[in-house]
């Protein structure tokens, strides 16, 4: 009881790393400094198995423990909110959401390292199961030619105002899940490049845009019909509905096997877009039953969506979910995605969206069309060049059908 009242106790794991208590931020970083010892820091939220199962299997290492516990100063930061936090957590609420906003925590478990002046040097976001290599990465922080963030600044130095070089840094600090650079890179990126709305360019900034803070959220929002000429009807509106969606908590189910608050979402996206907020809604519910695999309703809720939205169907989304449909054993689920298949292929007859639509046919036991369609689809992809890998595979299913593998 005593030790707990005292602080910058350590809250020791057995054998394992011990995780300061009783400190704040702030706090942690006077006594690295005063300690002239790195910052160890444990990014994590309670819905995440695989934050715990480092908890579990590599923190909890005497190995680990006595790398950690001599060379850093080790901090835990809940980057969630619960019913059951403790005083502990509740007290660190403030300084985690600073921490997620200043160093951009993009996918938990986040590791960050950081030098006894309080400088951020490091990072690792993932897992492993080898205590040996957790703690090889670990110690990369102590090596400034093997510090990931000390190599990006002299990458981002060097890259200057070219922007191939600039989208290579783009997606190593996107594959990295580094937040810091990412948004950085991502708006240097969009400023150097003067063509916006090739088919390259949107692909890639699609790919890199994540969050409405991010540059080119606004490009989807506010040039949505430039973005679908070129890459498809409703792509731009998906685009920006998914990341509303994700900010608002909507897709928190997926995670935590809970219902969603609809009425709490709701009112969350009418404060960013309430003009999109029904239909943002009507895709919710849609994902939600699918998730569940309460199939019945997600069928009537598709057949109401299809028809409430017949002018302005997103065929991308729509083709998303008969291609789910693909991969499960239900023959209600068949004859119904080949039905909305028919009603997207009506917007938009792009070669992928016929493979999909071929696979829908197959799955609705009309094998020959099937086989007629993956033909058509790989003629039209062959006309578009520069696509010989998915020629390849759509030429692989197409022998699977021909020979009644599939």
């Amino acid at each position: 009881m005593l030790a707990a009242l005292l602080p910058g106790f350590a809250w020791a794991q057995g054998d394992g790393i011990q995780f300061e208590k009783g400190l704040r931020w702030q706090q942690i970083k006077e006594k690295a400094k005063k300690e002239n010892r790195y910052i160890f820091m444990d990014c994590y939220a309670t819905w995440c198995a695989p934050c715990k199962m480092m908890s579990d299997s590599i923190f909890t290492r005497k190995e680990v423990g006595d790398v950690f516990n001599r060379k850093f100063i080790n901090v835990k930061v809940q980057m969630d909110k619960t019913a059951k936090d403790n005083d502990e957590v509740k007290s660190w609420y403030e300084d985690a959401a600073a921490i997620a906003k200043e160093y951009g925590v993009m996918a938990v478990p986040n590791f960050f390292y950081f030098s006894p002046e309080g400088k951020l040097v490091h990072l690792f976001v993932g897992t492993t199961t080898d205590p040996k290599q957790f703690i090889e990465i670990s110690e990369k922080a102590f090596d400034p030619s093997m510090q990931y963030f000390t190599m990006m600044a002299a990458e981002i130095k060097a890259a200057g105002n070219h922007p191939d070089s600039i989208r290579k840094l783009v997606k190593k600090a996107t594959k990295n899940n580094d937040g810091v650079n990412a948004p950085i890179l991502t708006n240097a990126y969009l400023e150097a490049s003067k063509d916006l709305f090739t088919k390259e360019h949107l692909m890639f900034v699609d790919e890199i845009t994540g969050r409405s803070a991010d540059k080119g959220f606004a490009i989807f929002r506010d040039n949505a019909a430039k973005v679908n000429a070129v890459l498809g009807k409703g792509v731009a509106e998906l685009k920006v509905a998914k990341i509303i969606l994700m900010e608002a908590g909507a897709f928190n189910f997926m995670a935590d096997n809970s219902t969603p608050d609809y009425a709490a979402i709701e009112q969350r996206i009418k404060a960013v877009m309430p003009d999109r907020a029904e239909r943002m809604m009507d895709m919710l519910k849609l994902h939600y039953h699918l998730q569940i695999q309460d199939y019945d309703e997600f069928r009537n809720l598709m057949d109401a969506y299809l028809k409430k939205y017949e002018k302005q169907l997103y065929p991308v989304e729509i083709f998303g979910y008969v291609q789910m449909t693909l991969f499960m054993n239900n023959p209600k689920m068949h004859q119904a995605a080949l039905n909305w298949s028919n009603a997207a292929l009506a917007e938009n007859g792009a070669p992928q969206n016929l493979a999909i639509h071929s696979g829908a046919l197959l799955k609705a036991g009309k094998k020959e069309d099937a086989i007629t369609v993956m033909k058509k689809a790989i003629a039209e992809m062959e006309k578009e060049g520069g696509m010989e890998q998915v020629v390849n595979a759509y030429s692989q299913t197409l022998a699977q059908m021909e020979s009644g593998e599939l």
